[in-house]
């Protein structure tokens, strides 16, 4: 059982009113506490245990200084996987993961997987529905523990030998999770404890913190109550989180079993660094935040409100993986993400727009309040609607110190014809620590503008001498081009087919405006459905659809002079794959991003070039060549100015696992730089 499955069973658990008496009594000690069964067991509460061990003592990890925290502030976060892929732990020859559907497998530094477990070792005997969760590894990298079954077990990676180490009664009146090596042959984990009463199964101790030798299977009990235990790479010192009191994060001392209290009521799945220095933990906000593990002194929040779990310290104690759970409009995913401590990739005002817009583009929410100085709003930065598919970065003036960044970029709806241009100024400021954030966006005074596609013509709507760009003022609109009359009677003589409509109705929600009039795909005709312009040049393209997968991609030329009727061109066609978007750059060259629908039910996405001013199909090879060498596959495609971006990731089975973003030229194909 997982910390997400936790939290939700939490809530309709059952309390043992005569433990709850037994509590009553034993909360009468100087420390002030806080009746733990008046709490919810909101998301994470369930983790976090009582512990009621009160000696104080002197610590021997050394203070943080505020400035040491001011450093780690500066973090860079990092997509590791899309999917419940857990961290289990590092050796040298590169970190490991937990994969549900393929079982413990060791992602090595020259890109290669090695399966150290597979998932049928790992269960082997197991008849249940359960799978395996809250792996960890050993400091030598030869040895696993995982929870099955809320059994914890080992196995040697080497000989494949499993062992049961702590096992739940056959009554699960006692049970096992989250294991945690302590030192080279030690293990702790949190046991909870339930009765029967009335033929109902009832949670009497949320936790218990036991430590085991893992040679002679001896067994001592740290603390009574108390979860979610983990340990320094010297054994020495374990940290485990209880809830209810005032200070609810429990460091314990194994040499004297001594144990200190810190934090603020409400934290929770609390994890010491493997060094000793610090200590990383949820509040009751839900925020990720991390602190010094000699005082807990000072606070400094990573992450805003979210959900976030499976927390895990890096072997180097440099860096954090965790699971975040991500929801949007009744669409929901997991993400496997990795925080950098001490490490910036801004290096001045234009990298922290660089950054934020492209974590626009890749819908890494977490990334884009990074480089934020406030973050203007709750909620997701990004999500449904116009999606950016390209941006330029512009000029850069000071004023009043600040430095403002102008930047122009291009969205767009996905397989709809609607393509939106615009110039946005970025305030950015940079901080005592060096850090560059955003203060403020604000509109660009010189572009606006809106590419549309409805009843078979391209129009283009500016904003009008006020600045108003509203889609319903007819007046600022300008047909660039029409696909009735004689480019329909071509399409028609050449395929036997006619543009029948436009857009892909599949969206609802905010989009549902937008797309009144927009029908899903015809088996029996094109519809117009990706749109993309260049106001400088004048070239626009456009896509047609059918429902089968066969696609026309067109460039037209818009001339100056209006009495010259421009003329279509094709410019590239295929079968078996649907256009998501084009994205002209200022070159003439066109990015078409493809989604291609597999026998297997797999989407494959694939990015190409073309060269509008050719009048046959150009694509760049040499840039697909590159999406199928190394096992690569590509997530999207954009402009980055001139230059094509190319978000790849690597898959070990059905979970992407390592994701980059590279620079790719767009004529050869030739990468600037190897993942």
């Amino acid at each position: 059982m997982n910390e997400q499955q936790l939290y939700d069973f939490g809530d309709g658990l059952p309390v043992n009113t005569t433990l709850k008496v037994q509590l009553r009594e034993r909360l009468t000690a100087p420390r002030k506490h806080v009746r733990w069964w008046t709490l919810a067991l909101t998301a994470g509460a369930v983790t976090a245990m009582l512990v009621f061990l009160n000696i104080e003592v002197t610590s021997k990890t050394p203070a943080l200084e505020a400035r040491d925290l001011d450093l780690v502030g500066q973090t860079t976060i990092q997509q590791v996987a899309n999917g419940p892929v857990a961290y289990v732990g590092e050796t040298e020859r590169g970190p490991v993961f937990l994969v549900p559907a393929t079982g413990i497998e060791l992602y090595k530094t020259d890109g290669k997987t090695v399966v150290l477990a597979s998932a049928k070792q790992l269960m082997a005997g197991s008849s249940s529905a359960e799978t395996v969760q809250n792996a960890c590894l050993s400091l030598d990298g030869k040895t696993v523990a995982y929870e099955l079954d809320q059994n914890i077990y080992t196995l040697d990676t080497a000989s494949g030998e499993r062992r049961l180490v702590l096992a739940s009664s056959t009554d699960m009146t006692v049970s096992w999770n989250y294991p945690a090596f302590v030192g080279s042959g030690m293990l702790v984990a949190t046991r909870v404890t339930s009765s029967v009463e009335n033929g109902k199964l009832t949670i009497d101790n949320f936790g218990g913190v036991v430590l085991v030798d893992l040679r002679s299977g001896a067994q001592t009990v740290l603390a009574e109550q108390g979860g979610l235990p983990s340990a320094t790479r010297d054994g020495k010192t374990i940290v485990f989180t209880q809830l209810g009191d005032a200070q609810p994060v429990a460091q314990l001392t194994l040499e004297g079993r001594v144990t200190r209290h810190y934090g603020q009521q409400g934290d929770y799945s609390a994890v010491i660094s493997p060094d000793g220095r610090y200590i990383v933990f949820m509040t009751k906000d839900q925020e990720l935040a991390v602190t010094d593990a000699g005082s807990f002194s000072t606070r400094r929040i990573l992450l805003g409100k979210g959900t976030f779990y499976n927390l895990r310290w890096s072997r180097d104690s440099k860096g954090i993986y965790l699971l975040k759970f991500a929801s949007i409009e009744g669409w929901s995913a997991t993400y496997l993400e990795k925080l950098e401590l001490g490490k910036t990739d801004v290096a001045n005002a234009q990298d922290a727009v660089r950054k934020y817009l492209e974590a626009l583009i890749l819908h890494q929410d977490d990334i884009m309040r990074t480089v934020w100085k406030q973050v203007p709003f709750e909620g997701p930065l990004s999500g449904p609607g116009a999606q950016p598919v390209g941006y330029t970065i512009g000029t850069v003036r000071q004023a009043n110190g600040k430095t403002l960044v102008s930047a122009q970029e291009t969205y767009a709806y996905a397989m709809n014809p609607w393509e939106i241009i615009q110039d946005t100024v970025f305030t950015v400021v940079q901080q005592q620590d060096g850090r560059y954030l955003i203060e403020t966006v604000s509109d660009g005074p010189r572009l606006f503008m809106t590419l549309t596609g409805r009843d078979n013509r391209i129009t283009v709507a500016k904003p009008d001498i006020n600045g108003d760009s509203s889609h319903g003022d007819a007046k600022t609109y300008q047909t660039l081009f029409d696909l009735n009359g004689s480019f329909n009677e071509e399409l028609k003589k050449e395929t036997g087919l006619e543009v029948t409509g436009w857009g892909a109705s599949q969206k609802t929600g905010d989009d549902a405006a937008r797309q009144v009039g927009a029908t899903p795909l015809d088996p029996n005709g094109f519809h117009l459905t990706a749109l993309g312009y260049d106001p400088d040049a004048g070239w626009v393209v456009f896509a047609l659809q059918r429902a089968n997968g066969d696609y026309r991609l067109y460039a037209v030329r818009i001339r100056q002079d209006v009495s010259v009727e421009p003329m279509a061109r094709l410019i590239g066609k295929g079968s078996g794959a649907f256009v998501q978007s084009l994205v002209l750059n200022n070159e003439g060259r066109v990015l078409v991003n493809l989604d291609m629908a597999l026998q297997n039910g797999v989407v494959l996405h694939q990015g190409m070039v073309c060269d509008v001013g050719q009048r046959e199909y150009a694509p760049s090879t040499a840039l697909a060549d590159f999406m199928t060498k190394g096992g690569w596959h590509v997530m999207t495609a954009f402009w980055r100015g001139d230059t094509l971006a190319v978000a790849v990731t690597r898959s070990t089975g059905e979970t992407a696992i390592d994701s980059h973003v590279v620079d790719v030229n767009p004529v050869t194909g030739v990468l600037a730089q190897t993942p």
